[in-house]
């Protein structure tokens, strides 16, 4: 740490840049610092706030806690309503820091998803690759024009118009060890 002490000093201007950032900057300078610091650390790093002299974030320990926060933020902010899930969170973790970067990682199993986290009923996936195959041709024949851009992309626009249709796409590739959609449009 009085490497990263020693790094500030001769660049305070570091200070207006987010902690990792900061330290991604201290890496270019000194190889030395180890990519994963956590890692290579384990329970003796104190994080990268404390790393930089600044006091950690206290976060939540339950998921009862982050849901009340999003409840008290949501009533604060009852625009975000009209912003999905996905994108509604980060805007919560800008205004409650205590807030985990990744609640799913932080609570595993134990975290509704961001849908029920916000007090809203979580959309029930298709439960087969079958169905998911069905009804991706089903918007392809209502879109011919999606046909000209990226699968990835063409799946994007799918998951807009289906919320049924599984998120991420790499979710539905491991269930069944094939690539969905596949390029072609056909089944695999």
């Amino acid at each position: 740490m009085a490497a990263l002490a020693r790094l500030m000093q001769h660049h305070p201007q570091w200070s207006e840049v987010s902690v990792t950032k900061r330290y991604s900057l201290a890496r270019q300078q000194d190889p030395r610092l180890p990519a994963k610091p956590d890692k290579a650390y384990g329970n003796d790093w104190p994080g990268l706030p404390a790393a930089f002299g600044e006091e950690s974030v206290k976060r939540y320990k339950t998921v009862d806690q982050v849901m009340a926060a999003l409840a008290r933020l949501m009533q604060q902010h009852p625009q975000w309503s009209e912003v999905p899930a996905t994108k509604r969170y980060p805007l919560a973790r800008q205004q409650d820091p205590r807030l985990p970067a990744s609640p799913q990682q932080a609570f595993g199993n134990d975290w509704p998803g961001l849908p029920a986290a916000f007090g809203e009923e979580s959309v029930k996936l298709y439960e087969t690759v079958d169905q998911v195959m069905a009804a991706l041709a089903r918007l392809m024949q209502q879109h011919p024009q999606w046909s000209e851009v990226s699968v990835t992309k063409r799946y994007s626009l799918a998951r807009q118009q289906d919320p049924r249709l599984p998120a991420p796409q790499k979710r539905l590739s491991a269930m069944t060890g094939r690539a969905y959609p596949p390029p072609s449009g056909k089944r695999a």
